[in-house]
């Protein structure tokens, strides 16, 4: 690579602060379903159980949201780091995945229902999905596989910097990379 500094793209603490209040909202708004479906007009309101069903995975899911974005936010570290190994990612969750620039083959933006989010091809798909030890975590990554491409992807959505000038320097570092190493 041309430049060997590190680049050190951080965590976007105001989208993680609005994510985390919508969040919160929602969960009361579960609470809300479970113990007042009259008065929010639920149309499952005369089955009890359906209603609490939807209540319960609410708070669930958006509980766990808010919970994940906490965590971000407690663990003070950038999101992605940019060197000349590769990417190292910490925007997903608080343990991060690196990928090495030997293993990319492509980065691609893709446009998907509600936001944008830079597909990372890699040589070894398979290897990237074994390693990871959640069950949940390793189903969204054979989905994304499937869906995608590729079981590695970027959203910009908790960084501090646009989606466009996020894939240009990934693109433009990984053509650098292939300089390098086709000069070596």
């Amino acid at each position: 690579m041309s430049q060997n500094k590190l680049i050190e793209i951080p965590l976007s603490y105001t989208k993680l602060a609005w994510t985390i209040v919508g969040a919160i909202i929602f969960v009361i708004l579960g609470l809300g379903i479970i113990f007042y479906p009259a008065i929010l007009n639920i149309a499952a309101v005369g089955n009890r159980t359906l209603t609490s069903i939807i209540g319960l995975a609410t708070i669930a899911f958006f509980g766990t949201v808010a919970i994940v974005n906490i965590r971000k936010t407690l663990h003070n570290k950038h999101g992605l780091i940019i060197s000349t190994q590769g990417l190292t990612n910490y925007s997903y969750e608080t343990q991060a995945t690196t990928i090495p620039w030997s293993d990319i083959l492509e980065i691609k933006p893709i446009n998907t229902p509600g936001q944008k989010i830079i597909v990372i091809t890699v040589k070894n798909p398979d290897a990237y999905i074994e390693r990871e030890t959640n069950k949940f975590k390793r189903k969204a990554m054979e989905l994304n596989y499937k869906t995608l491409g590729s079981p590695l992807h970027l959203s910009t959505h908790s960084l501090k910097i646009s989606f466009e000038k996020l894939h240009a320097l990934l693109v433009q570092k990984l053509n650098e990379y292939k300089q390098a190493d086709t000069t070596s």
